[in-house]
């Protein structure tokens, strides 16, 4: 049997590498291929066949690629750290509810250690107000970048079934990742009735949406 060229041993190399470096920059980052292609300028079909290994980037494309992949990795680390050493109830989460991460306080509050809250799914903190208030929120375009805060008031459930209808105030917050993937940033503080009752008034409802727009124009 003849050699394989060195050309084509090469060549078939670089296709599982690219291949298996996007597929899992994507699956780490919970991004659709049809995102990638946008933010590559691209379309959904080529980044299939990077990830098939039928086709390999070009050198432009490799290089926008590696700067994607770096600066979107330091960007993660950093966010990560920010929310872990926060003093407050702090919790990072992803548009399907799952945790990313999370602060000391926020753990303890629920019960469970830093390490065992990721990837948790956190529908049972949520009252059915509260999960209302969180859908309105999120198809008030929160994840589509047009809401700089919402602040929610709510009653509230611990992960582990600690407590349940809590009164709670929660700050949600836009956090862009360079990847363009778009987290929840979730500040929460436990109120008293006193409190929420006042917290209320202040808010003007149970829910207070704060457009981008107000912000830039």
């Amino acid at each position: 049997m003849a050699a394989e060229p060195d050309t084509a041993r090469a060549s078939r190399v670089d296709n599982t590498d690219w291949a298996a470096h996007i597929r899992q920059f994507r699956r780490v980052r919970a991004m659709k291929q049809t995102h990638l292609a946008e933010l590559l300028e691209v379309n959904q079909a080529t980044v299939s066949r990077w990830e098939s290994g039928r086709a390999i980037p070009d050198l432009a494309i490799q290089r926008r690629l590696r700067d994607l992949m770096y600066r979107s990795l330091r960007d993660e680390i950093l966010v990560r750290h920010c929310v872990m050493v926060c003093p407050a109830q702090v919790l990072l989460s992803s548009p399907e509810r799952k945790a990313v991460v999370a602060s000391a306080g926020y753990c303890a509050a629920h019960g469970v250690s830093q390490s065992q809250i990721v990837g948790m799914d956190m529908t049972p903190t949520h009252g059915e107000d509260s999960f209302r208030l969180w859908c309105l929120n999120r198809d008030h375009g929160f994840y589509r970048g047009e809401i700089a805060s919402t602040t929610l008031l709510a009653l509230g459930n611990s992960l582990t079934g600690q407590f349940r209808n809590r009164f709670v105030k929660a700050v949600l917050t836009p956090v862009r990742l360079a990847s363009g993937l778009t987290l929840l940033r979730s500040e929460r503080q436990q109120l008293t009735a006193e409190q929420y009752q006042a917290a209320l008034r202040a808010n003007g409802g149970p829910i207070r949406i704060q457009p981008m727009d107000k912000l830039v124009g």
